[in-house]
């Protein structure tokens, strides 16, 4: 096995969700990063898991401070591209440990705080820049219908590059 555990941090519960699928089909043991304690030592080797705001993953410069990554699962609410993923690659400076992006979903009335507040008004910006364009993207129409509707995008088949890494 190329990791010792499951860290991950999750805002919404989408994180939360993939991890804990992770863990039933690896084994693996799924710790939230703020809750871990002293169940995994220093420098454990762990996949970590965060969400995804503004282009950053949360918690995993935490999380590099203290074990060794050996993978990194993004969590957002767009599609997956390969962009997503060069960007992370870039933002971090990775280059030996591979990243992954799951589509979790969005739920505005699970975020509080500046985080609602944030998404309240992008949502505001996004629907008057959809209204004066004639025709939109398929991601930004993605975009409109989940922050306008909530979506869960989570399933277990989207963990299938990570698992096969993991073998």
């Amino acid at each position: 096995m190329k990791a010792e555990a499951i860290v991950y941090e999750s805002n919404t519960g989408f994180t939360k969700k993939y991890a804990e699928l992770l863990s039933q089909t690896t084994g693996l043991a799924a710790y939230a990063r703020s809750e871990v304690g002293t169940q995994l030592k220093k420098g454990a080797e762990v996949i970590f898991m965060g969400w995804l705001m503004a282009g950053g993953v949360k918690g995993y410069k935490q999380a590099l401070r203290k074990y060794h990554v050996k993978a990194l699962a993004a969590v957002g609410m767009g599609s997956p591209t390969d962009k997503v993923v060069s960007d992370i690659v870039k933002k971090y400076s990775i280059s030996q440990t591979p990243v992954f992006y799951l589509q979790g979903g969005f739920d505005i009335n699970k975020l509080h705080g500046l985080y609602r507040f944030m998404m309240l008004n992008m949502a505001k910006m996004m629907d008057n820049t959809a209204k004066k364009k004639e025709t939109k993207t398929d991601e930004e129409l993605l975009m409109l219908d989940l922050i306008k509707n909530s979506r869960d995008f989570v399933s277990a088949d989207k963990l299938e590059p990570i698992i096969t890494w993991l073998r």
